[in-house]
């Protein structure tokens, strides 16, 4: 049974990226639908996010960056503690990639390569890094869910300890990466973005 629950948890990574990417392309999808129709709220709001970027207003872009990855990494910590948090935590890395998908889709479909340029100089590497944290967060934070299902639901023993003081310190480690990356958003867009207005 140990045996078991350690290939669970090795796969949970790979089960957040599988989640992200399906994301990504559910953005990209939907944006190119979007696009052509010219309407909905989320061409609406990327442009709205782009503009900060290209208005290069380092506080907008940080605060924006920022506030979204507290949000889902506070989204993590609750449902992490609930034993019946398992199906939230993983919209959590679809709901990101769907959000990324979107806007690297968006500057691709108006502006073709130079949306790409855009993209990578302006967003790619902020991106990465919280995308990357919030993947190896959700699959850790799967893994409490579960162990907390393990225990509560199906009167079992759990070999390792659920601790909350684990949980609040991944957070915080978490959060400081993502504030990293925001940060690194905002310097780009101040120095960057409005000399790579699309």
């Amino acid at each position: 049974m140990k045996r078991k629950s350690s290939v669970i948890e090795a796969t949970m990574p790979l089960l957040m990226i599988v989640m992200y990417g399906i994301g990504l392309g559910l953005g990209g999808v939907y944006a190119s639908s979007s696009v052509k129709s010219g309407t909905g709220y989320f061409a609406y709001y990327i442009k709205g996010y782009l503009s900060d970027h290209f208005n290069a207003d380092f506080l907008s872009v940080f605060s924006i960056s920022f506030l979204s990855v507290i949000f889902f990494h506070l989204l993590l910590v609750i449902f992490s503690l609930s034993c019946i948090g398992t199906p939230f935590i993983c919209t959590i890395p679809l709901l990101k990639g769907i959000a990324s998908g979107l806007i690297a889709a968006t500057l691709y479909l108006q502006s073709g390569a130079k949306g790409i340029l855009v993209y990578c100089l302006l967003l790619w590497i902020p991106n990465v890094m919280q995308g990357l944290v919030l993947v190896i967060f959700s699959a850790q934070s799967l893994s409490v869910s579960l162990r907390l299902f393990e225990a509560i639901l199906l009167h079992r023993n759990v070999h390792h300890a659920i601790s909350i003081s684990d949980t609040l310190s991944r957070f915080v480690l978490f959060s400081s990466i993502g504030l990293g990356g925001a940060l690194l958003e905002g310097v780009l867009a101040l120095f960057l973005g409005g000399a790579l207005v699309v």
